[in-house]
């Protein structure tokens, strides 16, 4: 009876363990994804978001985004900025940002695969698609917007792997062309239904000025 009633005690405490684990998990999860705001008195600013947010100056905004507590991918993140310089962040191919009045800037210019312009709650928003290929299957994939007001470019990117590999590489008997890599990430950062694209259109659907 007694050892029973033991073995009857240790499972009742690990399925307790186990539940509180789930819900734990569960709830930093629901952290992670719970809309948030921000607001920039200094620039006149704001917008909401989901993800970690820090601030390292007045001008920079940084919000780490992961799907889960558990994601084992690479840091994805959104970068806001305002700065009288227009810039787009290349953190893996370029090694930082690359400001388009430098000097190498025609040539490096032929990675901006796409752009466009959007108006979003009257604030006209150009959008490009950067698909940077640094060598070794690294790959930079930028989703940046800006807007300008005033003297000040307003940089909202969102850095994301949307591809991994090699162009040249062999699949089912085909090498994939650099091409077709490009591709696939256009069509990937154009997905609407895809957790970072939605992270990035949070915060320009609710980007204000005040």
């Amino acid at each position: 009876m007694n050892r029973m009633f033991i073995i009857y005690f240790w499972i009742t405490i690990l399925i307790f363990l186990i539940q509180g684990n789930v819900l734990g998990q569960e709830l930093a999860k629901m952290s992670l994804n719970q809309i948030k705001n921000y607001n920039n008195s200094y620039y006149g600013f704001s917008f909401n978001y989901w993800g970690e947010l820090s601030t390292f100056k007045k001008n920079e905004i940084f919000v780490a985004l992961r799907q889960s507590t558990t994601s084992g991918e690479p840091q994805s993140y959104l970068l806001v900025s305002a700065d009288s310089l227009l810039y787009v962040d290349l953190p893996g191919t370029y090694g930082g940002r690359f400001y388009y009045g430098s000097n190498n800037n025609n040539q490096f210019m032929s990675n901006r695969y796409e752009v466009r312009k959007d108006t979003i709650n009257d604030i006209v928003f150009m959008k490009e698609y950067w698909i940077v290929y640094g060598g070794m299957g690294v790959w930079d994939t930028v989703i940046h917007c800006y807007t300008i007001q005033g003297p000040i470019y307003y940089n909202l990117s969102l850095v994301h792997n949307f591809i991994y590999g090699m162009p040249g590489i062999v699949v089912n008997g085909k090498k994939i062309t650099k091409k077709e890599f490009v591709n696939k990430a256009l069509k990937a950062m154009k997905d609407k239904k895809n957790f970072y694209v939605k992270s990035l259109n949070l915060v320009l659907t609710n980007f204000t000025f005040h």
